[in-house]
């Protein structure tokens, strides 16, 4: 793995009433030898919980390579489904973010300040209400919602100081069911998305964490809290992530 380079981890959610995911497993076990992602019982979800695991690849990985029709098309002839229960996670690993530590914790403050300043869009592509799963970062912070107003609209340097006080309390929550959960030593883990059986949908999912990423390595806090949305698009188009410009189509943002 190269250090200066992001992996993303999956963990697809499914739902199965009989128990019988003996396609999935013929594919994911037998006939790839687990090179790509296992099978585990998702005790989140009762027993009616499956969940398939990746190991960690770059986008480009997930994109072009990952078998993800044949995984999805093996869940579906198993009568594997979704619901709002289910989510897909999405983990990436914090040694890509920067050199040290230092530096992976300024990128994961920008990353938590995108997501927040974005969360309705984002909200159209994680397609999830997963309050008791996936709470929003800065949902309790009481003065969040009118502070991130007046610092988008007059983004000062005191703003972003400002920002940075907010998002590394955001950071701190304890416990991991929060949309960006930060609490694994090796990873920052998205746990926004609703669970899919689209691929369209599931690649969309991965392709937005990537562009996040993106944005929050590339760019300093005060040049994030000026952002519009149609800054994020271009951001998009540029990265070529077609699967989230699509699902933003659809939804009429894009």
């Amino acid at each position: 793995p190269r250090k200066d380079t992001v992996y993303y981890g999956v963990e697809l959610e499914l739902m199965s009433y009989s128990g019988d995911v003996s396609n999935l497993a013929n594919f994911v076990a037998l006939q790839t030898g687990e090179e790509y992602a296992y099978l585990k019982e998702d005790g989140s979800l009762g027993e009616e919980g499956v969940e398939i695991v990746t190991h960690p690849a770059t986008i480009e990985h997930h994109v072009n390579l990952f078998p993800w029709k044949d995984i999805i098309d093996a869940s579906i002839e198993d009568d594997l489904f979704d619901n709002e229960e289910a989510g897909v996670h999405v983990h990436l690993s914090r040694d890509g973010l920067a050199p040290t530590r230092a530096g992976q914790a300024n990128v994961g403050t920008n990353l938590l300040a995108v997501t927040e300043i974005f969360f309705d869009e984002i909200y159209d592509i994680a397609k999830r209400d997963a309050s008791n799963w996936a709470e929003r970062n800065m949902s309790r912070h009481p003065d969040y919602d009118g502070i991130a107003q007046m610092c988008k609209d007059e983004a000062t340097i005191d703003c972003v100081k400002l920002h940075n006080e907010l998002h590394d309390w955001g950071k701190s929550r304890k416990g991991r069911y929060v949309a960006v959960n930060f609490t694994n030593e090796k990873t920052i883990e998205f746990r926004i998305f609703r669970s899919t059986l689209d691929k369209g949908e599931l690649l969309a999912c991965i392709e937005l964490v990537d562009t996040l990423v993106h944005i929050a390595k590339t760019h300093d806090l005060n040049e994030i809290v000026r952002m519009t949305f149609d800054d994020l698009l271009e951001t998009v188009i540029d990265l070529g992530h077609d699967n989230l410009w699509n699902e933003w189509e659809i939804s009429g943002r894009a």
